[in-house]
């Protein structure tokens, strides 16, 4: 099975930590502390196996590059694969869903 290596990138990683930073506050730091390892851990896991089995995302950069995403949990991951590589939010953010 052909595995992929995934970047998060620091856009990713800082709405990850705002999030987390709201987490704190709302459900306190362990729960935060739960959340952001198991969502990183998930994207991780799913993305680096098949990345291609998810979903075109909507958004567009007038590249002609195809964007994924994937929903993990209440939370929709925008991500591009290039060759090998998974990008995390290459110009999207990791969206809030209600």
């Amino acid at each position: 099975m052909k595995r992929y290596s995934v970047e998060i990138t620091p856009s990713a990683e800082a709405d990850i930590i705002n999030s987390f930073i709201w987490g704190c506050e709302a459900w306190g730091t362990e729960a935060a502390v739960s959340w952001a390892n198991e969502l990183r851990a998930r994207v991780l896991k799913n993305l680096s196996a098949s990345p291609l089995k998810y979903a075109a995302a909507p958004e567009r950069d007038g590249s002609g590059r195809e964007y994924r995403q994937m929903i993990a949990g209440r939370y929709r991951v925008i991500f591009l694969v290039d060759g090998n590589v998974v990008f995390c939010r290459p110009r999207y953010r990791i969206v809030y869903r209600s």
